[in-house]
């Protein structure tokens, strides 16, 4: 480690090492705050560990900022029907409650 000589040497240090911190924690921050799709799997586990036959998920991200903003549905049902009915109140929700325009469901 460099001794450091005088007060100025000491503060330049300090700022440097301050900069660098934060820029660290922003970007770490930020690439934490990314808003990914929640995928199937998900809330097939959340059906499995709690027993359900459905599981609709809705994720939100509210506000000006940070951008992006927006909101996500996942949907999953244990078998062929169940999924066709989780996928119909997932449908439900995002034109009827959430008032998602038709065509962006998907």
């Amino acid at each position: 480690m460099k001794k450091i000589k005088d007060h100025d040497e000491f503060a330049r240090a300090t700022a440097n090492t301050a900069v660098k911190l934060y820029n660290a924690l922003n970007a770490t921050r930020e690439s934490c705050r990314k808003m990914h799709p929640i995928p199937v799997s998900a809330a097939e586990d959340i059906a499995e560990k709690y027993g359900y036959d459905q599981v609709i998920i809705i994720a939100r991200r509210v506000g000006e900022e940070p951008a992006p903003h927006g909101e996500h549905v996942t949907t999953y049902g244990r078998n062929t029907d169940h999924c066709s009915a989780a996928a119909k109140i997932g449908d439900f929700l995002k034109l009827k409650v959430m008032r998602w325009p038709r065509g962006e469901e998907e």
